[in-house]
């Protein structure tokens, strides 16, 4: 339930401006050093070769991080450089994110996106007037409002 309502709110937060915090070194295990330096030269290789100011990196896996760090910058008019800590619009990122998690959900069997979202979330658009068509269950909701 708090997973989905999670999902739900990924569809109307607004994305976030950058920002930096104070600057810090980047996160490398020593056990994979060898592949962390080949993917530093192919991530900043495609940030040149794409036009791209900043991009942040983190892989990690069930024991934690096992690399982040920031390539390029945050805010080129000022020359802040990007960290592990810089922030970026989300954009239309989330509508996939939250797409594959709703397939995810329906495939483990989850979520039914043939009830109404009020299913889930009781309180789920209740007083909100937005001007869509009558969305009333879940698959219906998000026909309705991929953009």
């Amino acid at each position: 339930m708090r997973i989905l309502t999670f999902l739900f709110s990924l569809l109307f937060i607004f994305p976030v401006c950058a920002q930096v915090k104070t600057t810090t070194k980047p996160i490398e295990s020593k056990a994979f050093q060898k592949a962390i330096r080949s993917a530093q030269r192919y991530v900043d290789s495609l940030r040149v070769k794409q036009d791209i100011p900043g991009i942040s990196v983190s892989v990690g896996n069930a024991n934690g991080i096992l690399w982040a760090e920031g390539f390029g910058y945050a805010d080129l008019e000022n020359l802040q450089p990007v960290t592990i800590h810089s922030k970026f619009r989300l954009g239309s990122v989330s509508k996939s994110l939250t797409s594959f998690a709703i397939g995810r959900l329906v495939e483990d069997g989850k979520l039914d996106p043939d009830v109404p979202v009020q299913r889930y979330v009781p309180a789920f658009m209740s007083g909100v007037s937005i001007n869509l068509p009558e969305a009333q269950t879940i698959a219906q909701f998000f026909l309705a409002t991929n953009q």
